[in-house]
């Protein structure tokens, strides 16, 4: 029985009900030093229900496709529904949940299905004799693994949404050992890419394998790293990374109020903090440009004059007009 099927299928009374099925197929061979450590596959296939009565929204979730069991799941849902009702901070309405139609797929050109476990094998065992440059190479590891996850969401609303990502993740690694130390250089990892088993490209991989055993080699007699205080020179992503974690996780108003505090965490930053707490140096200013403010979300400080605020935590701004959950005045 397909979704749509299923859906149809279901007797309750909801404002809004979705199902969303996700299917993920995975496979990995991994080598170390030319010797098969492991082939490993694996298939996920699970079923997500979401209902919405009376602006509340719930979930629920199954391993099976079966009607009797995803209507349970749906039951389920329901139910949390309505005890979750009076305590919800904001009840959604059917703007939250357009109707969608759309279709994705990574730009892969072959995926899972021309996964060869014997083929891959063969690639990882060549990056990995690549890599013994040297008797001092001591450890060589090359990792392949090809992942495919189809998803498919269809909705009350008529929403119907389908989606395939296909990731490629390559991982090199080389590790040197000596009386100077233990070096250890590496490639790829946890760079996936949306794409399919044509990544496996052995001619670019054995350069790659044989500069990160080289890389090794040379950092066993590269010279200590000076002891002393030196300029340090940060590229811009770094700067963006501490602006997203130091400052946007913790402002945001669902770890603020302890929702989150047993899945993503707490925050530091309590409701009391606002126009109190110090959240850096004189030198530091932090905007926000409010031109978009179309989904509800705390965004980060408003700091317009850092010199005279002197970096105080001074605004929380939410995007749903006049609704502030800590019941502060607005000016």
């Amino acid at each position: 029985m397909n979704l749509k099927q299923l859906l149809s299928g279901l007797k309750i009374k909801a404002d809004y009900i979705s199902l969303r099925s996700v299917h993920t197929h995975s496979a990995s061979v991994s080598v170390r030093n030319e010797v098969l450590e492991g082939v490993s596959t694996s298939h996920d296939h699970g079923l997500m229900v979401e209902v919405m009565v009376g602006g509340q929204i719930a979930y629920s979730a199954t391993n099976s496709f079966e009607l009797s069991d995803v209507q349970r799941a749906a039951e389920v849902a329901l139910q949390s529904a309505h005890h979750a009702h009076k305590y919800g901070l904001y009840h959604f309405s059917a703007k939250e949940r357009p109707p969608v139609v759309g279709e994705y797929s990574s730009p892969a050109k072959y995926g899972i299905n021309h996964f060869h476990p014997s083929e891959v094998t063969d690639i990882l065992m060549k990056l990995s004799s690549e890599m013994k440059v040297h008797d001092h190479v001591i450890s060589r590891s090359a990792f392949y693994n090809l992942s495919e996850m189809d998803t498919h969401l269809v909705a009350t609303n008529g929403t119907d949404i389908k989606q395939k990502i296909v990731r490629s993740v390559i991982s090199l690694s080389a590790t040197a050992t000596s009386d100077k130390g233990t070096q250890t250089r590496t490639y790829g990892g946890d760079k996936a890419t949306q794409a399919g088993i044509e990544e496996l490209n052995l001619g670019v991989l054995l350069g790659e394998a044989k500069r990160v055993a080289t890389e090794a080699l040379e950092m066993l007699n590269a010279e200590e790293c000076p002891s002393e205080t030196m300029e340090l020179i940060l590229a811009p992503d770094q700067m963006f990374l501490q602006i997203h974690e130091s400052i946007g996780h913790p402002l945001e108003l669902d770890r603020i109020l302890g929702d989150e505090r047993n899945y993503a965490g707490w925050s530091f930053v309590k409701p009391s903090d606002f126009g109190t707490l110090r959240y850096g140096s004189e030198l530091m200013n932090v905007t926000f440009d409010q031109q978009s403010r179309d989904k509800m979300q705390v965004i980060l400080p408003m700091i317009s004059e850092p010199l005279r605020r002197e970096n105080i935590l001074s605004e929380m701004e939410f995007s749903k007009e006049d609704w502030d959950p800590l019941n502060r005045k607005r000016a």
